[in-house]
């Protein structure tokens, strides 16, 4: 059984609150620790922008992965952010993952100068730029090989969609049913994390393990019948390798407003030694799926070891 489950992939996830300096500088380190991507957010206080980022890092990365994470929807035309996320799978050498969100933060739309309208409703302008993205890229992918027969007469066999490699991979995710359901239907990578207010999560008691089994359940059913399934990945918001994970978890349980014993079982925490760490994402990845390990920039050097433990060089 164990032979069955998807390897483990590791990525980084940051803040573009960087230099050009300590940008490049992180890049680089993501991919000499063994880091297979680096995802980064968007947000309009960010000091750098996600897309000119990630251009940026292509030249000077050979293997990981870059990839946002996620998107806000509504500051962008569909359209054009599919060219856009095209032109970095292209600089890239194909390495580009395109992540989308319906948008969440109100400090965006206040900056933005639009409305941050209902959830129900920014869910249905997401579902029609996956669906305007995907056009995209298969137009693109299309238009890019009519233009190579041409120049080689080859006469090919009309294809059924865009080859996956010749696109970005599209990461949805989200922590409520129709999304997950959604992203379950359509994604590449699906990201599975508490439900968020306006404000952030809105009850860490939706952390807990069985409120996990329900939105992977949500997952599988929209991915049902599709011949292949999307990578499983769920966001750490906070790691800690260490040999004194009591005292952290007490830290925690402080900010946080549970008992310690609560917290160590909060999927979104990761506490504990390096080998603790490694068997604890064994058995999340033999219950729930998860295959892809995505870690806040602050834990990079210290979760390193977890990596070297699960796929040993």
């Amino acid at each position: 059984m164990t032979a069955m489950l998807p390897p483990f992939e590791f990525a980084v996830i940051a803040e573009l609150g960087h230099s050009a300096d300590q940008w490049f500088s992180l890049v680089r380190r993501s991919e000499s620790l063994g880091y297979d991507a680096l995802y980064v957010t968007d947000h309009l206080y960010q000091r750098l922008s996600p897309v000119p980022a990630l251009a940026a890092a292509a030249p000077i990365s050979r293997t990981l992965r870059l990839g946002t994470f996620v998107l806000n929807n509504d500051l962008r035309n569909p359209a054009v952010m599919a060219r856009e996320a095209m032109t970095i799978h292209t600089l890239s050498g194909h390495r580009a993952v395109l992540g989308l969100g319906a948008g969440w933060m109100p400090a965006d739309y206040r900056d933005a100068d639009l409305p941050l309208d209902p959830g129900g409703t920014r869910y249905e302008r997401l579902r029609a730029a996956v669906r305007t993205v995907k056009r995209v890229f298969a137009d693109r992918t299309e238009a890019h090989t009519s233009g190579e027969d041409m120049a080689t007469g080859l006469d090919r066999t009309p294809s059924t969609g865009p080859d996956p490699a010749a696109v970005p991979a599209l990461m949805l995710g989200g922590g409520r049913r129709r999304t997950l359901t959604l992203a379950g239907q359509e994604a590449d990578i699906v990201t599975i994390v508490p439900p968020l207010g306006p404000q952030g999560p809105v009850d860490h008691a939706d952390s807990m393990p069985e409120q996990v089994d329900t939105q992977v359940a949500w997952v599988r059913a929209g991915a049902a019948g599709r011949e292949k399934p999307p990578v499983l990945n769920y966001l750490l918001w906070a790691c800690f390798v260490t040999d004194d994970p009591q005292s952290v978890l007490s830290t925690l349980a402080g900010r946080l407003g549970y008992p310690p014993e609560d917290v160590a079982r909060m999927v979104p925490y990761l506490v504990g030694t390096a080998d603790q760490l490694a068997q604890t994402l064994l058995t999340r990845r033999a219950r729930w799926g998860f295959s892809l390990v995505t870690i806040p920039e602050a834990a990079i050097e210290q979760f390193a070891p977890v990596i070297a433990i699960l796929r040993p060089r």
